[in-house]
């Protein structure tokens, strides 16, 4: 059996990211394909825990932070120092003693850890622009195949080096991100170069690391992820989920717009706003969204709404998985005017549950939503507003998007990713 390792930076995130949902959907369909998966967790763990402390910091890592003995004090230095040599991930033994989030196991048999691996590692990068080599110390368990879920400073020595490419935004959209340019050119270069194949999500995501990168065609291949909604969700009766919606939100089923993802500017909240407020419709636009970097425009554009009590906008902070699939599947259209995208995550998702999309006009989005999306300019405020109107006055239209929607889902099904998958590593092993 190929034993397969992925990198758990954003697994261990106290909150949802597109990059999270892509290793769970990761692990969940390499296991389904017959492979043994494993994660490499690099949290801070002083030295001096024991194996079930150990377990227990990795399945909480928001737990408060253990205090240091001198000795534990003077292992980290001397661990950060020695990176640019190269660091060993011990297995966590104890890791299926414990009941990580969700109450469930692990999220994989085998369960590595490097204190701090993915910090250092970066510090290291930034320092010297080299990698950081990692191996694992149990020569019978270790990974065949290491795949990095994004570019880290991170190669593993005894195996193959998968990375997947999820967008060039900093280069492609740079004033809609926070990151470093250069930083972020040079560790994409450096990392493509070492992998010994890259997995872009979409085909334009394939693209822009060719045109602006200079990677070789024949390193990069697409395999689009797919998405699972909660089965409770996808079965449940449509009466008993309208019901659901109108007693949790008191929330007209049908009748409400929806936003979810980060509050961020790639996200063009604004714009989308503004369109809104303006459009010939008195449906309400839900948004639901953590507060992204660099928000304060759309944090008070917001707060302004809020304070004037404007029924046509509602802000939700967080929700349960279960309660956002259920927001999804009876909206009447979900709302994804984004500035620029490498795959669209929510639009698909909004697919797979029959709901309409209104999207942006770029290439990741069409790819992704083929006939099944209204699309509109993400920067033009009129052509947003002409999509809302439309969405909220012509429901033959938006039943005839509903129908193309499940038709364009199943080109992304887990069926076809697990036997992308399974191609991929046979080829490399």
């Amino acid at each position: 059996m190929t034993k397969l390792c992925i990198d758990g930076m954003n697994l261990s995130l106290p909150y949802g990211t597109g990059i999270r949902t892509y290793a769970q959907n990761l692990l969940r369909n390499a296991a389904a394909a017959d492979i043994g998966t494993q994660v490499l967790f690099g949290a801070d763990i002083p030295h001096s825990a024991n194996a079930i402390e150990r377990a227990a910091i990795l399945a909480d890592p928001n737990s408060p932070a253990k205090p240091r003995t001198r000795a534990d004090r003077l292992i980290r230095r001397a661990t950060r120092a020695k990176t640019r040599w190269g660091r060993s991930a011990q297995i966590v033994s104890s890791a299926d003693k414990v009941i990580w989030p969700g109450g469930s196991l692990p999220p994989a048999p085998v369960v590595w850890h490097a204190s701090n691996i993915f910090s250092d590692a970066n510090r290291h990068f930034r320092a010297t622009r080299d990698l950081t080599k990692i191996d694992f110390n149990n020569d019978s368990i270790k990974p065949d195949i290491v795949h990095w879920t994004t570019p880290l400073p991170l190669y593993f020595s005894g195996g193959v080096n998968v990375c997947t490419l999820h967008d060039l935004i900093p280069l492609k959209a740079p004033y809609t991100t926070n990151h470093d340019r250069v930083i972020f050119s040079q560790l994409c270069k450096k990392v493509f170069d070492r992998v010994d194949r890259i997995v872009a999500i979409s085909e334009t995501s394939r693209i822009d690391a060719i045109e602006l990168l200079g990677v070789p065609q024949d390193k990069i291949v697409v395999i689009y992820q797919s998405v699972s909604p909660p089965a409770e969700i996808m079965n449940r009766p449509e009466p008993c989920l309208q019901r659901d919606i109108e007693k949790q939100f008191n929330l007209e089923p049908n009748n409400y717009f929806l936003y979810f993802g980060a509050i961020e500017p790639k996200k063009n909240l604004l714009r989308t706003l503004e369109a809104a407020l303006t459009s010939e419709t008195n449906l309400t636009l839900v948004v639901v969204g953590r507060r992204g970097w660099s928000n304060d425009a759309e944090s008070h554009f917001l707060s302004s709404l809020e304070n004037q009590r404007t029924p046509r906008i509602r802000q939700l902070d967080y929700l349960t998985e279960t309660q956002l699939a259920s927001l999804v599947r009876c909206a009447r259209a979900t709302v994804f005017p984004s500035i620029y995208e490498g795959f669209g995550l929510p639009a698909l998702e909004s697919l797979t549950l029959g709901t309409p999309v209104l999207a942006s006009n770029t290439p990741a989005l069409m790819e992704v939503c083929g006939k099944a999306a209204c699309y509109a300019d993400p920067f033009d405020i009129a052509s947003i507003r002409e999509a809302f109107t439309r969405l909220s006055r012509d429901l033959t239209y938006c039943a005839d998007l509903r129908a193309a929607g499940i038709i364009q889902a199943q080109k992304f099904s887990p069926e076809k990713y697990k036997r992308n998958l399974e191609k991929l590593y046979e080829s490399l092993c």
